[in-house]
């Protein structure tokens, strides 16, 4: 029987290499001849080139690979790295690991061997190893496992479930680091860090970051992110998101933050203008004072009717049609009148009906600061009004 050399090695490759061309070569013999080696390696106990040795065995004899798995077990130190790279194949590389043996630092090894080898038939088999790690080498898989991207939704959240119960979840991080790796994220991490939030463990930024990441999102998000305190940009595809579920309010909102304007569209969009005029916290008021689309459709619905002076402070910023410039002249203080008129850049009143809000308003407009005043005048058609004016004004 030829015996394996381990003290010289490249000799007994050159002798194992005439076998496959004799009459020995076939698979009885070859297991025969196999174990024969493995139990003399162990009897021995003279592992010093065994890595050496296995990588010469799995090149000769490949086509018996699974032969080859005794030299991997309990008795053998842990398949290495430069094995690895010999091993095209994952089903036979992940058969030549041995469980017992993974550490966190040879797992890194082991999973940059099986991300560089993978192809779509393995999702199986990477399924299988990691369901048979221990939990603290399963959260690394999940964070470093670059495999895991490629496996259907199906298949990730199946994989997600079995062991949830096995990764870190303590901080945003490790949910933006486990969402980013399978490319995927799970409605579980997303409410882990709606809770992160609500409870301070982590900032607006931070959840502002974690929700941009998003490469799916789930309804819990974004009903959460409705509220007032997610004033922020989220990505375009989690933008559609609310369209496509009908949540047109959401759409434009992060419409609005993302393009730094309030979209305008169909009917599903502007029926939320009026929620969005009406916002209790003021969110959208720099942009509202920039959309002359917008303000005129609260205008033509006399929407600002509905709502208090403060609210209808934005419509300065629109050309001011009569009920428009009446109205303020009827309901704002002095002060807020004086702020309202030095801003407005025109109006919609001429002749005989210039005449009349002069004449009827002639008492509130002496109140008006000289901003204001100079502003008025100046956007009046017309010089017989400007003069009406500062006649007005100049008299006691």
């Amino acid at each position: 029987m030829l015996q394996v050399d381990l003290s010289h090695i490249s000799s007994t490759e050159k002798r194992l290499s005439k076998i496959k061309n004799s009459d020995f070569y076939n698979e009885d013999n070859v297991s025969f001849y196999l174990e024969n080696i493995y139990e003399s390696t162990v009897e021995q106990g003279n592992m010093e080139s065994i890595e050496k040795s296995r990588k010469i065995l799995y090149q000769i004899f490949k086509e018996q690979h699974g032969e080859l798995k005794r030299f991997f077990d309990d008795n053998f130190p842990l398949i290495t790295d430069d094995e690895m790279k010999c091993i095209s194949n994952n089903s036979i590389l992940l058969d030549y690991i041995n469980l017992n043996k993974i550490t966190d630092k040879n797992l890194k090894t082991i999973l940059e061997n099986v991300d560089n080898n993978y192809k779509d038939e393995d999702s199986n088999l990477i399924v299988g190893f990691i369901n048979s790690l221990g939990s603290s080498n399963v959260d690394y898989c999940f964070k470093n496992c670059k495999s895991l991207s490629k496996l259907n939704d199906e298949i990730k959240e199946d994989l997600f479930n079995d062991n949830i119960d096995n990764i870190e979840k303590n901080s945003i991080m490790d949910l933006k680091i486990i969402t980013q790796n399978f490319n995927y994220s799970f409605e579980n991490l997303e409410i882990r860090a709606i809770e992160m939030y609500d409870s301070g463990k982590c900032d607006k930024n931070e959840y502002a970051e974690y929700v941009h990441s998003l490469p799916n999102v789930h309804q819990i998000t974004l009903t959460r992110l409705l509220n007032d305190d997610c004033i922020f940009e989220i990505g375009e595809k989690n933008i559609n998101s609310f369209k496509e579920k009908n949540m047109y309010y959401g759409y434009v909102k992060f419409k609005t933050f993302n393009d730094d304007v309030i979209p305008i569209g169909g009917k599903k969009i502007s029926d939320t203008y009026e929620q969005i005029y009406s916002n209790e916290n003021n969110i959208f008021d720099n942009y509202i004072s920039h959309s002359n689309n917008f303000l005129k459709y609260i205008k033509e619905n006399n929407i600002y009717e509905k709502y208090d002076n403060h609210r209808f402070m934005n419509m300065r910023f629109i050309t001011q049609s009569k009920d428009l410039l009446y109205y303020a002249f009827n309901k704002l203080n002095d002060e807020m009148l004086s702020d309202y008129v030095k801003d407005i850049s025109g109006i919609e009143i001429y002749g005989a009906e210039l005449d009349d809000f002069i004449t009827k308003y002639s008492e509130k407009l002496k109140t008006l600061s000289e901003s204001a005043r100079r502003n008025i005048r100046e956007i009046v058609e017309g010089k017989r009004y400007k003069l009406r004016l500062a006649y007005l004004w100049r008299k006691k």
